[in-house]
């Protein structure tokens, strides 16, 4: 039992429900009651013509760089469907032609899968952070950058981009579409303060959350939990007051950051065992 640090605390996580699994895990092993309000879901392109279109001139880029799992997911899904070979991606990684880059670990790991070298990795996980340290790293002024994306990914990224004389290709590989219910005991619980913490782990998440739920149905009581900067960012922006943000802007680092609210021993969740 007593490693159940949060056991009595009622946590809700918002994001799509085929990511869910992996934080209520972790939260469930350290005894929290782990609620699910799933405000976006993710799907596949309205068209798939520029999709297409990119992966049959795949050898016009020097670099992919990758933005979330999602990103990574649904571009080689398609990949493979139009009959593309892994091996000549590789090949071209390998050599170098094609420099591969990730946001962060997870999204590495997710490139990984597919047995691709990843080259590039922020320090800070987020798009200031690739862009502090690409760069650091390699020459950008005149390369070809291919961003596979969701159709409501921020502009940001591209625009620092091209004004480092990068030639940026953004590419929609997946949608984020709005959830459109909430189960009365959630809605009931908000209300009431009958939920101890929101996570939010984009600002999609945290957009559709309040779209869900209303600011007004929210109990003073209940307190939000942000997976970095720019989802606190957009929190603030729509009124909510984040209490915790993860410094490392992982679904480990989130845990890391929860405990350490709860004034528990400063260790990774893998450690509590």
């Amino acid at each position: 039992m007593k490693n159940k640090v949060l056991e009595g605390k009622k946590i809700l996580l918002t994001r799509a429900s085929e990511q869910i699994g992996e934080i209520a895990k972790k939260l469930d092993k350290l005894g929290a009651e782990v609620l699910k309000l799933p405000t976006i879901r993710i799907a596949t392109p309205k068209s798939y013509r520029d999709l297409d279109k990119v992966i049959r001139e795949i050898e016009n880029y020097q670099w992919i760089i990758f933005t979330s799992q999602n990103g990574v997911e649904f571009f080689f899904q398609r990949y493979l469907k139009k009959g593309k070979f892994l091996k000549t991606l590789t090949r071209l990684a390998k050599q170098e032609k094609i420099k591969i880059g990730a946001i962060g670990p997870a999204t590495e790991k997710r490139i990984k899968n597919y047995h691709l070298r990843v080259v590039f990795e922020p320090k800070v996980y987020t798009s200031k952070g690739i862009i502090r340290d690409l760069k650091k790293k390699s020459q950008i002024e005149g390369t070809r950058i291919l961003l596979p994306r969701a159709d409501i990914a921020p502009q940001w990224l591209p625009q620092e981009l091209t004004k480092l004389g990068a030639q940026v290709t953004q590419v929609v590989a997946y949608r984020t579409i709005r959830e459109k219910k909430v189960p009365p005991r959630i809605k009931k619980m908000l209300k009431t303060g009958g939920i101890d913490l929101v996570i939010f782990t984009s600002s999609s998440t945290v957009k559709n959350f309040l779209s869900l739920v209303g600011k007004n149905n929210l109990s003073p009581e209940v307190k939000f939990a942000s997976i970095g900067p720019v989802t606190t960012k957009t929190a603030k922006e729509l009124g909510l007051k984040i209490e915790i943000q993860a410094q490392e802007h992982t679904l480990n680092g989130l845990v890391k950051a929860i405990l350490r609210y709860t004034d528990y021993a400063d260790k990774s969740p893998d450690d509590h065992r």
